[in-house]
């Protein structure tokens, strides 16, 4: 009777060799190094462009409220209109965000609306307080805006936030032409500049502070 040979093993069964293993792991090491690096890579610019987005959004809000604010301050003559069209660095007390966290600078004019009830012009005093206010542990810019009968007894309509990360020195105040006041009456300049600090929230530069001016211009004509 003829023997058959050993039946071999198809190639299927022959498995990886330890140099082919070696070469497979070294070759996945590369790959995935690159990938981490080009992942790590998207998601600190991600990261990065959306801190800039937010703070030039916090500027362009910002600078819209304060720009309309002194505009609104008018061509009133302060000499015998102080107390109605204005601007204070020290902040009345009692006045629109006189309680509210850090004083930095308040805007107040006259509004002459039609009263339909007493069918006559009816003239109240609107105020927007800039503060610096802590919310959650942050500083935040916050416009206050207020309307009353006089500086000293507003009622509050509205409270905005304006830019976060608010960081030191903390928000300043200059002017041109009669100059802001520290103390006494308060005066109407032709331009008003406030400028402040934010800090980054880019997570590659969160020490870094960016200095954010705001301008405005009383109307002249």
């Amino acid at each position: 009777m003829r023997s058959r040979p050993p039946r071999r093993s198809g190639a299927g069964d022959d498995g990886f060799t330890l140099v082919e293993l070696i070469v497979a792991v070294a070759i996945l090491g590369v790959v995935v190094t690159a990938l981490a690096r080009i992942v790590t890579s998207f998601f600190i610019d991600s990261a990065t462009t959306v801190a800039r987005l937010n703070v030039s959004h916090d500027e362009q809000i910002a600078s819209a409220y304060f720009a309309q604010d002194v505009a609104n301050l008018g061509l009133r003559d302060q000499i015998s209109q102080a107390t109605l069209q204005s601007l204070w660095t020290t902040f009345p007390a009692g006045s629109c965000g006189a309680t509210k966290g850090t004083q930095v600078v308040l805007l107040t004019w006259d509004d002459i609306a039609w009263d339909p009830i007493a069918s006559a012009a009816k003239d109240t005093i609107d105020s927007a307080a800039y503060v610096v206010e802590v919310k959650s542990g942050q500083n935040q810019l916050h416009r206050v805006f207020c309307t009353g009968t006089s500086v000293t007894s507003p009622t509050l309509v509205s409270d905005v936030l304006l830019a976060h990360n608010v960081t030191t020195p903390l928000p300043s105040i200059s002017c041109v032409g009669t100059g802001c006041p520290t103390a006494g009456p308060p005066t109407v300049p032709a331009s008003v500049t406030l400028t402040l600090n934010l800090k980054s929230s880019d997570p590659g530069n969160r020490d870094q502070t960016l200095t954010v001016t705001l301008n405005g211009q009383r109307r002249q004509t």
